[in-house]
């Protein structure tokens, strides 16, 4: 596959999505109470949670995308960072940064782990030495272990939560690294935002949160859909198709 026929149309989705994080970040730093738990704060949450599961969907389906892709996982938490820290009395920085790469770390390990341990087990043998890649993979692992082992119940509450509002990204992305066919995909997000809308029906009072996995699942039916669109895409085809190009 022609590195350059996929990066055009992502170019272009990267855009839309740049546009939409700037109109809803100005949304919440123009917000006068400055307070968390609103809407604006919402669907900026659930834009990040849906483009950040996009780049490990892109990453488990393309190989030769995935620094690219690193690049999108590092900028998404920053953004957060940046954006939604303010909203916090008092703004402490440090803490409010640590608790956004903890999200970031657990939906990364939700969306790629199952996928890559699979994947590992079947093609590396006992026999087999560590690359210095997977070297590097494995201390970062270890490093975020011992992090969650110091704070244990943060680490475990944080945990808990971002497994339910990362849902849809964990589906989405483990989807996307093998589905060939929009239709189950689209039935899949559809439904999500269906049970969005009814409990949204049922308990008004939460329809901020409920925006949050809207606008999480809008994000990751329209990137799964160009990220489809582009090829069956598997990484390890991509790995095997170089040499031939």
């Amino acid at each position: 596959m022609d590195r350059s026929s996929i990066l055009a149309p992502l170019l272009i989705f990267i855009g839309i999505n740049v546009g939409l994080d700037a109109i809803v970040g100005i949304a919440v730093y123009s917000d006068v109470s400055h307070s968390f738990e609103t809407l604006w704060q919402f669907l900026f949450g659930g834009l990040l949670l849906g483009q950040f599961g996009l780049c490990c969907g892109a990453r488990l389906r393309f190989e030769a995308m995935r620094h690219y892709t690193y690049i999108g996982m590092f900028l998404l938490p920053v953004a957060g960072v940046v954006v939604l820290q303010p909203s916090f009395h008092p703004p402490e920085t440090r803490e409010f940064a640590a608790i956004i790469m903890l999200v970031a770390g657990f939906t990364a390990l939700y969306c790629l782990g199952p996928r890559s341990l699979m994947h590992w087990l079947s093609t590396q043998g006992l026999e087999n030495r560590f690359t210095l890649q997977q070297l590097f993979v494995g201390t970062i692992l270890v490093a975020f272990a011992c992090v969650i082992a110091m704070h244990f119940q943060v680490a475990l509450g944080i945990g808990l939560g971002v497994f339910v509002l990362a849902l849809p990204s964990i589906v989405a992305s483990n989807l996307l690294a093998k589905v060939v066919e929009m239709t189950g995909y689209s039935w899949m997000m559809v439904s999500g935002l269906l049970t969005c809308f009814l409990f949204t029906a049922i308990e008004p009072l939460a329809a901020p949160l409920f925006g949050m996995f809207v606008a999480q699942i809008m994000v990751l039916w329209v990137g799964g859909i160009l990220l489809i669109s582009i090829g069956e895409g598997s990484a390890r085809r991509e790995v095997v198709g170089l040499p031939e190009e």
